[in-house]
């Protein structure tokens, strides 16, 4: 009995950590509707991902992120940014951008 409980106990663990493994980062956008956000390599400075968060459409912004250090960049169409630091982990992640 106490092999078939062990047995259930590791195979429903390793099923949960897998299904956190993920390279999906939500993105909230507080204060505003609309807003460009970008990310950088935090190392190279190069442009990695951009996508339009629009609260008419979605209330959070899903992307697709590799695990890492980038600089985030959120720009309004009336000129006002906010660039936060954020470090990327296995799992999936939610990063809060407020204007």
């Amino acid at each position: 009995m106490k092999k078939v409980l062990l047995a259930v106990i590791l195979i429903s663990g390793c099923g949960k950590a897998e299904e956190k493994i993920s390279d999906e980062v939500t993105i909230s956008v507080l204060n505003e509707c609309a807003a460009t956000i970008t990310f950088y390599n935090n190392h190279t400075g190069a442009q990695y991902s951009k996508d339009i968060f629009d609260c008419e459409y979605v209330s959070v912004l899903r992307i697709k992120v590799a695990p890492g250090t980038y600089k985030v960049k959120a720009e309004t169409s009336q000129g006002k940014t906010v660039t936060k630091t954020f470090t990327k982990s296995i799992y999936a992640e939610t990063l809060h951008i407020e204007f």
